[in-house]
Formats: structure tokens, C-alpha cells, sequence
């Protein structure tokens, strides 16, 4: 059981660090501080429970992933056309020309696929993102509500599939 699994994980943990000298307690306080602000700052970019939910997932299955960069909310250009995506991943060594780029869009039920002209926007759209260059992944609202965990995952396979040219 991890230790956030445990719904009263405050306590113990508050415990734990009680009990760290007084400069190892400060430094401590400040790496947390730094987290939790970055975590807030993601979920604060996203305009649905789904994104926050997915969003968060992904920066935390992509913690050790030190050339990735997530953007919420980015806007981009398909060949003239522009488009607000949910989440842009960049992956690649910075200061080179050598990124991967990533799209993951969370499809609420109100917005997407409820008609079948929503259906029809959304599937050219991705043509077009997927023609621009970029590897689009489309998560419905229920898959996201149902194992948040396993879609990020799938998001870090193909992020590693893709990049690594892994079978």
C-alpha cells in the first residue's frame, strides 16, 4: 500500500517530519512546497475535472522524464489552422530540433461525440494534427473517470514507443 493510499496519510506524515532537525525540515518543506505548486499550477490551467484528473496523472507517471514538458491548454498551428488541445507534451532534448510532440485530448460527453458532426470535427482534427506531425491520443471522460492511472500510462508507453521506436 503506498503511502498516500491511506486516506488519513496527514497525520503520519506531519508526524514523520516533526521529527527531522530543523534545517533538514526546512529543506524538505521547500522541495514540497515546490511540487504541490507545480501540481496547482497544472490542475489551475485545466477547464474540466477529466483534465485536471488525466493532467495530473500524466506529470506525475512522467516525474523521472526530464525532457518532457506538459502544456495544458496549448495552442497550436496545423497548416494554417489553429487548434486549443488539452494537453501538449513536448519530449526531446532541449536546445535541438529533435522533439516528439504529443497531443492528449479528454473528451467529455457534452462536447465531444454527443452528435455526429461533434464526431466528424473531432476526427479531422486529429487527421490534421496527426498530418502536422503530432501523435494525437483521444481519451473518453468515462475511460479517465474509470482508471485515470492506466490512461496516463498509456500516454508514457506510447511516449516511449514512439520515441524509442520500441515493438
Amino acid at each position: 500500500m503506498g503511502f498516500f493510499e491511506d486516506e488519513d496519510w496527514e497525520k503520519p506524515a506531519m508526524e514523520l517530519l516533526d521529527k527531522l532537525d530543523p534545517k533538514t525540515k526546512e529543506v524538505a518543506f521547500d522541495i514540497i512546497d515546490s511540487i504541490v505548486y507545480d501540481y496547482v499550477s497544472l490542475i489551475d490551467d485545466c477547464e474540466s475535472p477529466i483534465e485536471q484528473m488525466l493532467g495530473i496523472a500524466i506529470k506525475y507517471i512522467l516525474r523521472g522524464f526530464d525532457k518532457a514538458t506538459i502544456l495544458p491548454q496549448a495552442r497550436i498551428d496545423c497548416f494554417g489552422k489553429k487548434y486549443r488541445v488539452d494537453f501538449l507534451i513536448a519530449y526531446g532534448k532541449y536546445g535541438t530540433n529533435n522533439y516528439k510532440y504529443f497531443i492528449v485530448e479528454c473528451d467529455g460527453h457534452d462536447f465531444h461525440e454527443k452528435t455526429k458532426l461533434q464526431a466528424a470535427r473531432d476526427k479531422q482534427r486529429d487527421r490534421n494534427m496527426t498530418a502536422a506531425g503530432y501523435h494525437v491520443l483521444r481519451f473518453t471522460g468515462s475511460e479517465i473517470w474509470k482508471d485515470t492511472r492506466k490512461c496516463a500510462c498509456e500516454v508514457r508507453e506510447t511516449i516511449l514507443n514512439i520515441v524509442y521506436r520500441r515493438q
